[in-house]
């Protein structure tokens, strides 16, 4: 049973603000890189950035937020594969396939 919760990302704030520098600075990274990892303190922005960022240039967005019970391999790939979906519908498959079959980690 996946708990629908972990692959959603939570809601805006009301009163989010629009951030245009960090959306267009996001959109020169993502010209060079495939990838930009974000750090920053807890509650600096950094979800709500990512949303909006998403949101306005209309980039797909796969969500998981992680806890003490992501430790198991099997559990963690099949909700990882899970939020890939809503960029690959085609995403848990493999991982399905692989727990059928037996695959143990």
């Amino acid at each position: 049973m996946i708990l629908s919760h972990k692959v959603l990302p939570p809601g805006l704030p009301r009163g989010t603000i629009a951030r245009d520098r960090l959306d267009e600075h996001f959109a020169a990274l993502l010209e060079v890189y495939e990838t930009i990892a974000l750090f920053a303190a807890a509650g600096s922005g950094k979800t709500v950035q990512t949303r909006m960022f998403a949101a306005r240039f209309g980039w797909p967005l796969a969500w998981l937020t992680l806890d003490a019970g992501d430790r198991s391999a099997s559990r963690l790939l099949t909700y990882l594969a899970r939020a890939l979906t809503e960029v690959n519908p085609e995403a848990l498959r493999p991982v399905e396939t692989a727990l059928e079959e037996g695959f143990t980690a």
